[in-house]
């Protein structure tokens, strides 16, 4: 994680490898969550308009259900800083369709002090979601994204609750770090943990600066 540390831009690379995030900073989903992860300060919210994942840090987003949207902040080249941020306005994501929205919303709900309402809608994500191997939603396209079982994982812990799919969801993650140390064709990937794993548990894909600092804050 800390290699994906770029001074000149004084933010992380959202991946080593994939080509599509290798050059990109994203603001929320990556520097927000690692900063306040490492406890290292970051005054981001300050700056920009916010992203959902701030719920973590005990924040409330009063539109959090509502649809993201881009912005580019800064080129450098073939270098980008970016930002993905929940909009403010528009009609919200129903409940039921994307698992990290409902977990996300459930914490959401625990910080307002709404517990009971926090419990509810976690037990649903986790009865709506898990379909033995993984969080199956309407993003699914024949992998799972480990960063949804690092959510969970997160929310049960933040709300307080026991997480029926705790020992699945911890030992994906630890397969797809184990996967990501010992990998032959990236071999200066040193570190981190693979975003997605498919239908048989192997891992795949690249690490992300996101999966891997949720993961972290699973074992916190």
């Amino acid at each position: 994680m800390l290699r994906m540390y770029d001074p000149s831009f004084g933010l992380f690379r959202a991946a080593p490898h994939a080509q599509l995030d290798c050059n990109i900073f994203w603001l929320y989903n990556d520097n927000y969550l690692v900063f306040s992860t490492l406890k290292y300060y970051c005054d981001i919210g300050t700056q920009f308009p916010i992203y959902r994942i701030v719920i973590l840090n005990g924040q409330i987003v009063p539109f959090l259900r509502n649809s993201n949207a881009l912005a580019t902040i800064e080129q450098r080249g073939n270098m980008s800083v970016k930002n993905e941020y929940t909009c403010q306005s528009g009609s919200p994501i129903r409940v039921g369709q994307y698992a990290d929205i409902d977990f996300y919303d459930a914490i959401n709900q625990f910080n307002y002090g709404h517990t009971a309402e926090a419990i509810n809608a976690f037990q649903k994500a986790e009865r709506t979601f898990w379909d033995g191997t993984g969080f199956k939603d309407k993003s699914w396209d024949g992998l799972y994204q480990l960063f949804k079982n690092c959510v969970y994982l997160i929310a049960a812990k933040s709300i307080g609750v026991t997480a029926q799919y705790s020992a699945q969801c911890q030992a994906r993650i630890i397969a797809g770090q184990t996967f990501a140390l010992n990998r032959p064709d990236f071999p200066l990937q040193s570190g981190g943990v693979i975003r997605e794993y498919d239908s048989n548990l192997n891992p795949t894909s690249d690490t992300t600066q996101e999966t891997t600092t949720l993961a972290c804050r699973c074992f916190q």
